[in-house]
């Protein structure tokens, strides 16, 4: 993005102008003034004589200074017609097509001219960078190779859970925000199934009555986790919105409309990404290409903790190929580029609805495709996760995809959570896939971390992550209500499975305002 620029311009006092109505010109790419009469005669003179120029001290300070230059300053000046003026009531106007200051007069005249400081430009990238700190107050995870089980490719994430106990909590002897398995007694915040005790994102038949309740008032039972996470922020036991990564996009309403919310997963090569925070209806992403024809209220599923007032929230296939014959030679219907989901809903359909001035804000980017060689290379712990997916992929033609718009990979939800379960599988379901210290089951592995995982949704949402191995060429990764990485078929129309668009912005967007809550999203300008 081009900067906006201001010019200013010194102070030169005297009366030179003894031409009767005459059109003065002065560029900023030469020193010389230009007067210019109505039958087109020229005078040239060296600047000074009849101009005083006033410069902005700071920006936005309102304060001003003459000049002590004769030469026009940088680009980073605008003029002020509205306190430019003429003594003698010549008439001073700024000629966007030659960049020069113009002066209409009758008569001799002295002239004023002011010009604004143009407000440094402070790009997203920069200013979310600029809020990590050592301790990661604000939730900002710097992945060096210092980083113990982190990622390590130099990029900046967001880590962490959007609810914490408070010391009320505390002092009843609840550490949690949730229970991690049915024994727990800890949790604030209790799932049961059917009467029975169980843990929240575990499975419960949607046959069944299946409630949450709060530790510290067992006859109050919620239908949803949501309404139970409220009920318990505003009894004093939790804290909400603790991670501050929130950002209006596709609109520059006052209050940002709850579809615009977008939440920054981190900053990577000098470039924000972003993630819907709310699974995308059928209005954004459209009724065509992978599009299976429900929705996905959040009644349907107990566990999602989104914005309960969003009712059509779509369910997508990854690729639906209804048995097209252009597979057929290669017999995998879970690479990218034959996703309709991406070509058609993704980066057709939703480009389309956000408008071209949001479009042009997302970087067209080249998109690792590959995917991981077994199924079992997305359920060990973050940093593996990461290799098998990135570090690990064969770059070449088909393992690239170049687009604007795509999916989270497992890993990115997996380093959204507090880095305290960096060192739990992502999925164990067996003493075969025990952690180090031969842990297995819901307690350790990612089933635990909901309650500290801002990108955890509770809804069954795609990953862009396939599973290259011929025996599973349908098969791609999906983050499923219980909080864990699953494989899905491409063509699974029974999961309700729903699509949350994940980008990366250009490195020059700017930020304009905002604290990332989500009461005060960033915005960036527009």
């Amino acid at each position: 993005m081009k900067k906006k620029v201001l010019i200013g311009v010194s102070s030169v006092f005297g009366i030179v102008i003894l031409i009767t109505t005459l059109i003065f010109a002065l560029s900023k790419d030469n020193n010389n003034e230009v007067y210019q009469t109505k039958t087109e005669e020229k005078v040239e003179k060296q600047v000074g004589g009849f101009l005083t120029i006033m410069l902005e001290t700071e920006a936005g300070s309102g304060q001003y200074q003459e000049s002590t230059s004769s030469t026009w300053p940088g680009d980073d000046y605008i003029f002020n017609g509205n306190m430019s003026a003429c003594e003698n009531g010549g008439e001073l106007s700024w000629d966007v097509s030659t960049n020069s200051v113009k002066l209409l007069a009758n008569s001799s005249d002295a002239c004023y001219v002011y010009f604004d400081k143009e407000p440094d430009i402070v790009y997203l990238a920069d200013y979310i960078v600029s809020l990590y700190t050592i301790d990661n107050e604000n939730g900002i995870y710097y992945h060096d190779e210092s980083l113990i089980n982190g990622a390590r490719d130099n990029s900046y994430r967001y880590s962490g859970g959007d609810y914490k106990v408070t010391n009320i909590a505390i002092a009843y002897g609840l550490t949690n925000v949730v229970t991690l398995s049915a024994e727990e007694t800890t949790g604030v915040i209790n799932f049961y199934c059917n009467g029975s005790k169980s843990y929240v994102g575990a499975y419960c038949n949607s046959s069944y009555t299946k409630y949450y309740t709060t530790a510290y008032n067992e006859t109050v039972h919620y239908l949803t986790y949501k309404e139970a996470l409220n009920k318990a922020v505003s009894d004093g036991y939790l804290t909400a919105n603790n991670i501050n990564n929130y950002i209006c996009f596709g609109s520059d309403a006052i209050t940002c409309p709850s579809d615009n919310l977008y939440r920054i997963i981190g900053v990577f090569d000098n470039r924000v990404k972003l993630i819907k925070a709310d699974g995308a209806s059928a209005s954004l992403l459209g009724t065509t290409g992978d599009y299976y024809g429900n929705s996905y209220t959040y009644g349907i599923n107990g566990h999602y903790k989104g914005n309960i007032e969003l009712t059509d929230i779509a369910v997508y296939y990854w690729n639906n190929i209804n048995g097209d014959s252009a597979y057929s030679d290669t017999g995998y219907y879970n690479v990218w580029s034959y996703s309709e989901l991406n070509t058609i809903n993704l980066n057709t359909n939703f480009l389309n609805n956000i408008g071209v001035l949001w479009s042009n804000k997302i970087f067209n980017n080249d998109w690792i495709v590959e995917g991981v060689n077994n199924y079992l290379d997305i359920y060990d712990i973050p940093a593996i996760v990461y290799e098998n997916e990135i570090d690990n992929s064969i770059i070449n033609d088909e393992s690239i995809y170049n687009a604007r718009v795509g999916l989270i990979y497992v890993s990115d939800y997996l380093f959204s959570a507090d880095p305290k379960y960096w060192t739990y599988r992502a999925y164990s379901y067996n003493s075969s896939t025990a952690d180090s210290n031969g842990n297995y089951g819901s307690a350790y592995d990612y089933r635990s971390a909901t309650e500290s995982n801002w990108m955890y949704s509770g809804l069954m949402e795609w990953t862009i992550t396939r599973v290259k191995s011929y025996n599973y060429k349908n098969n791609v990764a999906f983050i499923d209500y219980s909080g864990n990485p699953h494989i899905g078929n491409a063509t699974w129309n029974s999961g309700y499975v729903s699509v949350r668009p994940v980008f990366y912005l250009n490195s020059d967007v700017a930020y304009a305002s905002g604290d990332g809550s989500i009461d005060n999203p960033f915005r960036i300008v527009v």
